[in-house]
């Protein structure tokens, strides 16, 4: 679906069609709202002899994430080690949550993390 975009186009676009369509089928839900929050991963303080911080080491960035939508593949949304990818980022599925009401389309609530070091789905070694 092509659009075009009037006024102050310094906005940014959530998902396009392409974003969507990948979360989808990787997780089957399709989304309608990602929100991502970002913290160290880790802090480590130092003290001095008067016990006041004199320094500070963060570690790069964890995210974590709540993703909203409408279920689109109940089997696949429900399948165990879900992950996705969005902006470059690899995102673990760690909790879900479904939504049925009366007049309403199944919803559903994906929660989970993502850390700048892990880029994919580890394979055991033999």
């Amino acid at each position: 679906m092509a659009f075009t975009k009037f006024g102050d186009n310094t906005y940014r676009f959530s998902f396009d069609s392409v974003e969507a369509a990948a979360i989808a089928t990787a997780t089957g839900l399709k989304p309608q709202e990602l929100q991502i929050s970002s913290e160290p991963e880790y802090k480590a303080t130092a003290e001095g002899d008067s016990g006041e911080t004199e320094a500070v080491a963060v570690a790069p960035d964890k995210r974590t994430y709540t993703l909203t939508g409408f279920i689109v593949d109940l089997a696949k949304f429900n399948t165990a080690g879900l992950t996705f990818e969005f902006d470059s980022k690899f995102y673990i599925v760690m909790g879900r949550q479904r939504t049925v009401a009366t007049k309403d389309y199944e919803k559903g609530q994906l929660t989970g993390e993502s850390y700048d070091a892990v880029t994919a789905i580890a394979t055991p070694s033999t």
